[in-house]
């Protein structure tokens, strides 16, 4: 539908009041009515938008986006390790697997963790590389903490070498959600570091979305290369069982 410059005068009488519309662009309406539409739109567009970083402070709303996952991730932990497969296929545990324990955990930590890099003080490659480096070492000290320790005091008490010494080496050196984060944190300083332009990061980020889609439940035939290689794709071993939670290319 083509609207007349008399009617997008009308509208923007309107939506604006005129003393206001003034204030804040500093353009006068007898020179907005001599504008094209496109012109009109843009100078709108500066009424509402600006070049300038206004929203410098700490995001409260990315803070609450962060903590949810954490203060729920403990509960989802205990559900999956108290109800059986079948019953966590129905009801309030498969809530807390596959809803609560799915896009509200990891996912939208891991987005509120990319957005609020925009927002800090120093988003250098060097200060994120770094912020890579603590993510990585504490992931590993937290599976040192939860599973080494218990574990080997668990085989120590029972003896049970298949219940607490096989899984060990999975466990540990596997990939979770902070060794997960920690390689993001380092691919986007690499990214950073290299100079690649916006979109250019965007369809790296999309390429290896699709590829980590497409290639993933692949077995090495080596528990090592399964561990590995499962920071980087999705691998499992013969049984099934999956051994890569958090790859990169995904």
């Amino acid at each position: 539908m083509v609207i007349s410059r008399k009617n997008r005068k009308l509208l923007i009488d309107r939506d604006l009041n005129r003393s206001d519309f003034e204030g804040i662009s500093g353009i006068r309406h007898d020179a907005l009515r001599k504008c094209s539409p496109k012109k009109d739109a843009m100078n709108y567009l500066k009424t509402v938008f600006n070049k300038e970083p206004l929203n410098t402070g700490r995001q409260f709303d990315l803070d609450i986006g962060k903590a949810i996952p954490i203060l729920c991730l403990p509960f989802v932990h205990c559900v999956i390790e108290c109800c059986t497969e079948e019953q966590l296929l129905h009801g309030i545990p498969y809530a807390f697997d596959m809803i609560i324990g799915g896009p509200m955990s990891a996912p939208m930590f891991m987005f509120c963790m990319g957005a609020t890099i925009h927002f800090a003080k120093d988003n250098s490659p060097r200060h994120l590389a770094g912020r890579g480096l603590e993510l990585l070492f504490f992931g590993f000290l937290l599976n040192i903490c939860r599973f080494l320790i218990p574990y080997l005091i668990g085989y120590a008490i029972t003896g049970d070498a298949e219940h607490f010494l096989t899984p060990l080496p999975f466990d540990v050196f596997g990939n979770d959600v902070l060794q997960f984060a920690a390689l993001a944190m380092l691919s986007i300083a690499l990214m950073l570091h290299l100079k690649l332009p916006k979109r250019g990061m965007i369809g790296i980020a999309l390429a290896l979305s699709v590829t980590g889609s497409l290639i993933r439940g692949v077995d090495f035939q080596n528990d090592a290369l399964n561990i590995i290689l499962g920071w980087m794709i999705g691998t499992e071993n013969e049984a099934g069982l999956v051994i890569s939670d958090f790859p990169l290319l995904n």
